[in-house]
């Protein structure tokens, strides 16, 4: 189920949330969020290990479209 939509395009995200039902939050809030065990990182390739590491630091499941980031030597910070 998906509870939340966060996108920086607030048009995009109201639109994605009145068609699945979500609320429409920050990342921050997401994190924050007692209800959310997991997170869907579907971002532009140069964020995806930052809110990968923050989901971990947050103690949430992390699924993240490839790649993980650009950096490899960034890459084991992830593990």
């Amino acid at each position: 189920m998906l509870s939340h939509v966060v996108d920086p395009n607030a048009k995009n995200a109201a639109a994605i949330a009145a068609e699945t039902g979500a609320a429409v939050a920050t990342f921050a809030e997401v994190l924050a969020a007692d209800d959310v065990c997991g997170i869907v990182v579907a971002t532009s390739t140069d964020t995806h290990l930052d809110y990968c590491l923050q989901a971990q630091a947050a103690g949430k499941a992390i699924f993240c479209e490839k790649p993980i980031g650009l950096d490899l030597g960034r890459a084991p910070a992830a593990s």
